[in-house]
């Protein structure tokens, strides 16, 4: 579990690193700092002993998904305070002030090795390198592949980072510091449309321009920006939630917004599907309570999509959404069948889900079914559960296994020893024990007796019955009037106590 806390931490740490690198462009220059490799950390970290191991593991696995590529050590330490590794717990104030020197680093590109300026007039220019292509298509931004989700499957090129070594003089990753172009006669020319492609929908598919332009209204009570967005990125990241907020927000566009054609994406594992799904979960319930209901609606449409793939864990988050009524209506019946199905596929937190949910609104056949399949395949995980729920539950249990005859002791929700080796016995398939050989009572007109034997009958008294009127009967009369919402008088017995005990059809005592 820990080990996948850090993957997630590791996966979210790069798809924010990629978006930076790729909104940086449009940022004040500012100082550069280190870039360093998280290969290299993971290395340096596996060779302090195992104080720092956490930290080896975690950027080995940023080094496993995204590669040697430098990343500067604000990102780096961003993605340390997100995973909670070591004891300092990160305030909001800090991870914002990370997250900006990381923005600022990523704008102003690795360390320079030299002292040569860049930018200023007269000096030399930010340019690409001489050995790469320039696009003919001035003034049209490069066509974003809509396949590429940098969230959940980061690819990074050979030439998306910054090269260690090379004197860039401070303009950024894949730029270099070379002398200005010699002045030459300025030719009008067209920009070059990609065939077969309207230039003006290149801007809609770049995913930093609607990165951008979504941070910039998200928090807004004003539907005209929501719908100015879905003008402008019909297909857009955060559609969904746009849409979602213009209807709460009494929009009247919101109606005529079409539904957006879904991208082609590439194919997905269920666990990156699920993953994701957490992580827009996360974020809602992150935000004001007013915006859950939209911001769950794409967590929601993933997590129901991974049904289909036998997803287990997939299973058990939608049952929460449904018993809290997060994004949905409220349905706890839907919920216990997703929380069952999700445990039977594997992911046994279904089943305690369950178990809870059944005890809450007194599903005995229920509850008493789904223990036994736990209790089958983890006895103590099965057990532990007791803790969970109320008395009634073990009182649930004791009376199935007294049915079953391999339970003598009383129903009292006290699953103890005797309960639990009869538990066992049971689920073994071990010859039940010898019954419990009793006593009859003798026919008599001691109503003492009488009204003894139907308190031992109800669940009520323990003791003997000797007719003898003692505090333990006193005591048991009470009990059964609490439990009954009797008014029977308890100093002696009386007909009428006899008369109540007998029309009682089961045990009362001890029942929630």
């Amino acid at each position: 579990m820990k080990r996948d806390l850090k993957q997630k931490a590791g996966r979210l740490l790069l798809g924010t690193a990629i978006g930076l690198v790729v909104s940086g462009a449009g940022m004040a220059p500012a100082v550069a700092e280190d870039w360093v490799s998280p290969c290299t950390l993971a290395a340096d970290y596996a060779t302090q002993g195992p104080t720092f191991s956490d930290y080896a593991e975690f950027y080995d696995d940023i080094c496993a998904t995204a590669g040697a590529a430098p990343q500067p050590r604000s990102c780096l330490t961003w993605g340390e305070a997100f995973a909670t590794l070591g004891d300092k717990v990160w305030s909001q104030a800090e991870l914002e002030e990370l997250v900006a020197q990381c923005e600022a680093a990523l704008g102003a590109g690795p360390v320079m090795t030299g002292d040569t300026a860049c930018g200023g007039e007269g000096e030399p220019e930010c340019k690409p390198p001489d050995d790469q292509p320039v696009s003919l298509d001035q003034g049209v931004p490069p066509v974003v592949d809509p396949v590429i989700d940098p969230v959940i499957d980061p690819v990074i090129g050979p030439d998306d980072g910054p090269v260690m070594g090379v004197d860039t003089g401070g303009c950024g990753p894949n730029m270099e510091c070379l002398p200005p172009d010699p002045p030459e006669e300025v030719l009008e020319v067209a920009p070059v449309p990609n065939a077969g492609q309207d230039p003006a929908q290149n801007l809609t598919q770049d995913p930093a321009l609607d990165l951008a332009f979504w941070n910039s209204i998200k928090d807004s009570d004003n539907p005209v920006l929501f719908q100015a967005y879905l003008d402008q990125f019909p297909q857009g990241t955060f559609g969904v939630i746009a849409r979602e907020r213009l209807k709460a927000l009494g929009g009247q566009g919101a109606l005529m917004v079409p539904a957006p054609t879904p991208a082609p994406t590439l194919a997905q594992s269920p666990e990156q599907i699920h993953n994701r799904a957490m992580v827009l979960m996360s974020q809602a319930f992150s935000a004001p309570l007013a915006q859950w209901d939209a911001m769950l609606q794409e967590p929601k449409a993933l997590l129901e999509a991974n049904l289909a793939n036998g997803f287990a864990a997939s299973f058990v988050a939608l049952g929460e959404l449904y018993e809290n009524g997060n994004g949905v209506r409220q349905n706890p019946d839907e919920a216990l069948k997703l929380y069952l199905e999700g445990a039977r596929l594997g992911y046994l937190d279904g089943y305690l889900r369950g178990l809870m949910l059944m005890d809450q609104f007194g599903n005995e056949t229920g509850y008493v079914s789904a223990f036994l399949e736990l209790y089958a395949q983890d006895s103590g995980m099965a057990l532990d559960s007791l803790h969970d729920v109320s008395s009634t539950a073990s009182v649930w249990l004791q009376r199935h296994l007294q049915g079953a005859g391999y339970y003598n002791g009383a129903l009292d929700g006290d699953f103890g020893t005797g309960s639990r080796q009869a538990l066992r016995a049971f689920v073994s398939g071990a010859p039940k024990p010898a019954p419990v050989a009793s006593t009859p009572q003798p026919v008599t007109d001691n109503l003492a007796v009488l009204v003894q034997t139907e308190l031992a009958r109800v669940g009520c008294y323990l003791g003997v019955i000797d007719g003898k009127w003692g505090p333990g009967s006193v005591q048991a009369l009470r009990n059964y009037n609490h439990w009954h919402g009797e008014i029977a008088d308890t100093d002696r017995p009386t007909d009428y106590a006899l008369e109540v005990l007998r029309a009682t059809p089961g045990q009362v005592c001890g029942l929630d």
